[in-house]
């Protein structure tokens, strides 16, 4: 995932969509030679398919709503948090702003690959 607001920027992200849902794992850099443990794998509602390549996916956290928005015909990843139930005491000190980022080839290793559509599921390693 790439964005300014990313933290660790040598990451990758796998997702694999049925017509009802989106997986989503993702394993990070997080010092000179050390990877996090893997991260999900985390679901994702699908909000709409269509038969023109677009997938959405969308889940409420806490804070924040994620969507995540496939084009099956270009291989693009945009994933979009937004601010929710910011008067919520627990969200106090959330950030309030949105935050989009792209899935794409880490700037640090380039090994992923964008598998489009098999059998009404979309596999999108970045």
């Amino acid at each position: 995932m790439r964005a300014d607001w990313i933290g660790y920027k040598n990451n990758t992200y796998s997702i694999l969509c049925t017509p009802e849902e989106c997986i989503v794992a993702d394993v990070e850099q997080i010092g000179p030679k050390l990877m996090s443990s893997i991260d999900g794998p985390v679901t994702y509602p699908i909000k709409r398919w269509t038969d023109d390549h677009e997938v959405i996916a969308e889940e409420d956290a806490l804070c924040a709503r994620i969507t995540i928005t496939l084009d099956r015909k270009t291989e693009t990843v945009l994933w979009v948090e937004t601010p929710i139930n910011q008067t919520e005491l627990a969200c106090k000190n959330a950030d309030n702003n949105i935050r989009k980022a792209t899935l794409e080839d880490s700037l640090y290793w380039h090994g992923g690959t964008v598998i489009p559509h098999l059998s009404n599921a979309v596999s999108l390693p970045a």
